[in-house]
């Protein structure tokens, strides 16, 4: 069984079609499980001990439930059903991987050798053409991410920047410490410098940050927080290619009534109409994959409408619109509980890795819609499951073994 988790946190960053085939495999072990008194047991433990556990199946049947009445059409609320069985899915995580260090430490190996093959992929296709890598152009100052896009991957490397870090801490041998610490530098210049969006670096010193509360000293968190600001801040400056996009996007802030096409523009187009949309429908919302079809009355002209109705870069308003006040408490409520586990946990790695997640998830769903993309939505919910069944204090393991 450490095979078959390890294969599916490989796989769901690196191979899509491994990974859905896993999917309909995880279903299965939950089902063959819950069938054996011994495994139903610690499911039934994980559901009475785990309020993300409870959240994620409160998400999910408030989607699905949502779907009848709803004013978006049979199409959009088919996509929102798919796209959403995502929670679900971290569901039969968090119980499959409830009590059992030797899977969950086979899960962490598992997404650990994914980001270093995305890691090593991404240096190198500065200098080679790779085969699997989206960006086929070598050459310093481009993006060269590897599966999916660059926001994506940006997002998966800022969590291992802290897991790497993690590793460094513990680790009890200084050859075994500069190791993670130099794989930890590379993934952070891989976002800065190889990658072309401006959310990875918001995500990565969110990251840092959080790993820098959890770890320093309260006394010296202070000037540490000013010197990774600082040292940070140099490391932006000196990519051309970073300085521009962020240049750019104080251009598209000012003008953005007028340029609703731009990344910026864009975005507060969609947050003044799904507020306005929301205030409609303050406690329920207009239902189920309603967003994007109702977004049109407000598109002029309506033709239009297609370059602003996929999503509305945000998380929250996006369960606001279709779902109200309900479906934004009740995904609050999970990020919060992300938190609470992770405090909760007794020993350093998930304690550290689990809070940088609720943490990229929090900013991320504030000027993204992550879990309405499939990579994104697959990453947190996955790894929520593992983080939250590894952080329970009830058996604590060593991630590494």
């Amino acid at each position: 069984m450490g095979v078959f988790f390890f294969l599916f946190f490989l796989s769901f960053v690196t191979f899509k079609p491994l990974s859905n085939l896993l999917l309909l495999g995880l279903v299965v072990i939950w089902s063959l499980g819950w069938l054996k008194a011994s495994h139903r047991q610690t499911m039934v433990m994980a559901l009475k001990e785990s309020p993300t556990l409870w959240l994620l199946l409160a998400l999910a049947l408030l989607i699905g439930l949502h779907s009848w009445g709803s004013a978006g059409t049979e199409e959009w609320i088919a996509h929102h059903l798919r796209k959403y069985a995502r929670f679900l899915y971290g569901a039969l995580l968090v119980m499959l991987l409830w009590e059992r260090p030797h899977w969950q430490r086979a899960a962490m190996l598992g997404f650990v050798c994914a980001m270093m093959f995305v890691l090593a992929s991404t240096w190198l296709n500065v200098w080679f053409v790779l085969p699997w890598s989206v960006t086929q152009e070598p050459g310093w100052g481009l993006s060269h991410h590897v599966f999916g896009d660059y926001i994506t991957q940006s997002i998966m490397m800022s969590l291992f920047v802290a897991i790497a870090l993690a590793y460094a801490v513990e680790a009890h041998d200084r050859g075994r410490k500069l190791f993670w610490v130099a794989i930890a530098l590379l993934a952070s210049v891989s976002i800065t410098h190889l990658s072309l969006g401006r959310t990875g670096t918001l995500t990565l010193l969110v990251s840092l940050g959080t790993v820098g509360l959890l770890l320093i000293p309260r006394r010296w968190v202070l000037i540490t927080m000013v010197c990774l600001i600082g040292a940070l801040g140099l490391l932006l400056l000196s990519s051309d290619t970073m300085v521009g996009r962020w240049v750019l996007a104080l251009q598209e802030l000012e003008n953005w009534r007028e340029n609703t096409a731009s990344s910026i523009g864009h975005r507060l187009f969609n947050y003044e109409t799904a507020l306005a949309l929301m205030l409609e429908k303050p406690w329920w919302g207009h239902g189920t994959g309603a967003f994007h079809t109702e977004i049109c009355r407000f598109v002029s002209p309506e033709s239009e409408c297609g370059r602003f109705n996929w999503h509305p870069h945000n998380q929250f308003l996006f369960l606001g619109v279709d779902h109200g006040l309900v479906g934004i408490l009740l995904y609050a409520g999970l990020i919060l509980s992300l938190f609470k586990a992770a405090l909760g946990a007794s020993t350093q790695m998930p304690r550290v890795v689990l809070a940088c997640l609720a943490s990229i998830l929090l900013v991320n769903s504030m000027i993204n819609s992550p879990l309405w993309s499939s990579i994104e939505s697959q990453f947190f919910m996955f790894m929520a499951g593992l983080l939250v069944s590894m952080a329970w204090p009830g058996k604590a393991i060593n991630a590494r073994g």
